[in-house]
């Protein structure tokens, strides 16, 4: 039977608090959490791949992670994440790594294995399981960069560097799906991470009078499209290119481009802001989770077809359980506090970040 845990709120998983730190020679197990759902223990739970994670019944996971904070404290459940994520890096392909390992680390895990232990990304799953062989994507407001003196030629140019940014996941899918023995002619990953990335685009929209529009205007425009959208593209979110994105991007010299092995959560990263379609939290403000709701927030390109679609795409938790680790555009709570990313890079903490948690003031 799973374990209730009781007065326990679910809290930032990157904010510092109360409770014991891990010590040095510290043996995690069972007893590190006072809840696991049935079933699960923490072997299951520190070796869990995101297939398993979504098998899991609406609510579990979060309490599975608020018995570990309860447990270990926040410093102690960092401790933890850190300790799982340096031992998967040594390790074999598993949760982690489909969130924030280091892509050579996971080309190299998955080579050494056979070909029935390739790892199919999560958002390949899901594109097949939801949507194969129809579009799917995202809706891209362009706020920025209009105006004479070379706008158009500079908005064209980020378009192109974009999609070169965007296509990252795509070129580590095939890649890793043919080495794993999954390749076009044997119709595994390699073959469907193609097709996958003909049928993936951002539909954008284009008007001078969106330039420097506010979020209002952008949600009413967006709402007036959202029923026409085929479902791969109608998510909770959309996109916002400000002059800022544009910055981001065309500012990167060629070395800088990031690639199948640019190791990610690094800071700083080009980046797009990416805007809730609706502003409704989805609980009461006095709720502990309202105040993790970031209505614009900034996500690494890289990372927007495979870590944020899928997660958004599966319903697997509310945009506010998404954003809660990340700082929001105009909060200005946010703009201090070291406790949250500046960039969304998955739900998971970065490396940076466990690294700053466990190393930082005890």
């Amino acid at each position: 039977m799973a374990q209730s845990i009781s007065g326990n709120n679910i809290l930032n998983p990157f904010a510092k608090g109360p409770g014991p730190t891990k010590p040095e020679h510290m043996q995690y197990g069972d007893h590190s959490s006072s809840y696991w759902p049935e079933g699960w223990n923490y072997q299951r739970y520190s070796d869990a791949t995101a297939e398993d994670i979504l098998s899991l019944p609406d609510g579990e996971l979060d309490k599975m992670q608020a018995g570990l904070r309860e447990v270990l404290g926040e410093h102690g459940a960092a401790a933890m994440s850190k300790h799982n994520f340096e031992r998967r890096l040594s390790g074999g392909a598993t949760m982690l790594d489909a969130y924030t390992s280091n892509a050579r680390d996971r080309r190299a895990s998955v080579s050494s294995n056979s070909a029935a232990d390739a790892v199919t990304p999560s958002w390949l799953k899901q594109w097949r399981k939801r949507h194969e062989g129809q579009p799917w994507g995202f809706v891209g407001v362009r706020t920025g960069c209009y105006g004479g003196g070379g706008a158009d030629q500079r908005w064209q140019q980020f378009r192109a560097q974009f999609q070169r940014i965007l296509e990252v996941p795509f070129d580590w899918a095939v890649e890793n799906g043919r080495s794993g023995g999954g390749g076009s002619t044997s119709g595994g990953s390699g073959e469907a991470a193609s097709k996958a990335r003909e049928m993936f685009e951002v539909r954008w929209i284009e008007d001078p009078a969106l330039d420097g529009a506010d979020v209002q205007i952008l949600r009413g425009k967006f709402q007036e499209l959202q029923s026409t959208l085929s479902p791969g593209f109608s998510q909770p979110i959309f996109l916002s290119a400000t002059d800022q994105v544009v910055d981001s991007v065309l500012a990167l010299a060629p070395e800088d481009l990031p690639t199948t092995a640019s190791r990610r959560g690094r800071n700083p990263a080009p980046w797009i802001h990416v805007v809730a379609a609706s502003a409704d939290r989805g609980v009461p403000d006095e709720h502990v989770e309202a105040a993790w709701f970031r209505d614009v927030f900034k996500v690494a390109i890289e990372v927007l077809a495979d870590e944020l679609w899928w997660i958004v795409d599966s319903g697997t938790m509310p945009l506010r359980r998404i954003t809660r680790g990340v700082k929001g555009e105009g909060v200005a709570a946010d703009a201090g506090n070291d406790d949250l990313e500046d960039i969304w890079w998955s739900t998971a903490p970065s490396a940076e970040r466990l690294k700053k948690v466990t190393e930082g003031d005890d």
